[in-house]
C-alpha cells in the first residue's frame, strides 16, 4: 500500500472537496454523486447506515436541525493499493442548531473507504466488509445487556452497531495476540474495559501502538496513575498505561490513542519525573 501525493495524484481529492462543499451547503445532489447504492455510513454516535437511501434520509433529518457554518479540514493523510483507497482526515466544524440555541464547536476524523468504479470514478464503499471484535470484549457487553446491566448509552450502541454485525454473520471474533497480517498483532489493554485491545504495529522502519481508550488525554502520559470515571478497573488501567508509556519511551514506539486533539500521536520521553509527550509528524 502506497501513500498518495497531493494535487493530481490524489485519486479522492475531488471526491473529498465534494463532501465538504456538500457538508456546508446542503446539497443533496452533491452527495448523492458520489456514493455508491450500497455504501455504509457509521455516524458518531448513531447507527449504521446502509445504502444510498439510508444515508440521504439520515443527512436530510439532520440538515432539518442543524447548519454546518464551518467545516475545515484540518489533517488529511491518503493511502492507496489498487482500486482502493483509504482516506483519513480530520476536522474542525461549528454547527448551528436551528431552534437558535448556542453554537456547537467540535473537532472529528472521518475514515473512508473509497472504491475505483468501472467508469474512473473513486466512490465510498465498505459493502464486503468484516467486523473484528474481542471474543472476551463482546462476551462482557453482551452479558451486561442480556442482564440490563448496561447503561442506556451502551444499551443503544450494542443495539444499533453491534448485534446487527453479529446476526448479520460479518462479524469475527478474534482473541489477545491476534495477527492481522505481517507485523499487525492485537494486544490485551485492560482496565478501561475487560477486554480492550491495541494494535500493535512492528516494521523494519515504524514501531506504534494504537492504544484506543487505554490513554484518554496527554495529562495522563504526565500521570500515568489517572484513570477516568469510566474506567471499569481505575487500578488496573494504570498499570496498563505506565506498561504502554515505559515500553514506548524504551522502545521509541509511536503512542496512538483514539481520543486526543490537534495532534493525534506522541513519543513518550522518559525522565527523573516521570514521562513526557513528544508530539511531531513522527
Amino acid at each position: 500500500m502506497e501513500r498518495s501525493a497531493a494535487g493530481a495524484n490524489d485519486p479522492v481529492l475531488q471526491g473529498h472537496k465534494i463532501w465538504v462543499a456538500m457538508s456546508k451547503e446542503h446539497d443533496f445532489a452533491k452527495l448523492e454523486s458520489i456514493l455508491c447504492d450500497d455504501v455504509i455510513l457509521m455516524p458518531p454516535n448513531d447507527t449504521s447506515l446502509f445504502g444510498k437511501a439510508e444515508v440521504l434520509e439520515w443527512f436530510k433529518e439532520y440538515f432539518d436541525n442543524f447548519q454546518i457554518a464551518n467545516l475545515t479540514p484540518t489533517e488529511r493523510d491518503v493511502f492507496v493499493s489498487g482500486d482502493v483507497a483509504i482516506e483519513n482526515w480530520t476536522y474542525m466544524v461549528a454547527i448551528k442548531p436551528v431552534d437558535g440555541s448556542d453554537r456547537i464547536r467540535d473537532d472529528g476524523r472521518f475514515l473512508t473507504i473509497w472504491k475505483k468504479q468501472d467508469d474512473g470514478r473513486w466512490k465510498p464503499t465498505f459493502s464486503n466488509a468484516r467486523y473484528l471484535f474481542g471474543r472476551r470484549e463482546l462476551a462482557d457487553w453482551m452479558t451486561q445487556h442480556d442482564a440490563g446491566r448496561a447503561l442506556p448509552i451502551h444499551a443503544r450502541a450494542l443495539e444499533q452497531s453491534v448485534i446487527p454485525i453479529v446476526e448479520a454473520g460479518k462479524a469475527d471474533l478474534v482473541d489477545d495476540g491476534h495477527e492481522l497480517g505481517p507485523g499487525l498483532q492485537l494486544a490485551p489493554l485492560p482496565g478501561h474495559t475487560s477486554g480492550q485491545m491495541g494494535l500493535v504495529v512492528n516494521y523494519a522502519r515504524n514501531r506504534a501502538i494504537f492504544c484506543g481508550d487505554a490513554i484518554h488525554h496527554p495529562l495522563q502520559i504526565f500521570q500515568p496513575g489517572l484513570s477516568t470515571s469510566t474506567c471499569v478497573d481505575q487500578k488496573l488501567a494504570a498499570e496498563t498505561r505506565k506498561k504502554i508509556l515505559a515500553e514506548a519511551a524504551d522502545s521509541g514506539r509511536l503512542v496512538v490513542p483514539a481520543h486526543f486533539r490537534g495532534q493525534r500521536r506522541a513519543h513518550v520521553r522518559a525522565g527523573s519525573g516521570g514521562y513526557e509527550p513528544v508530539f511531531g509528524n513522527g
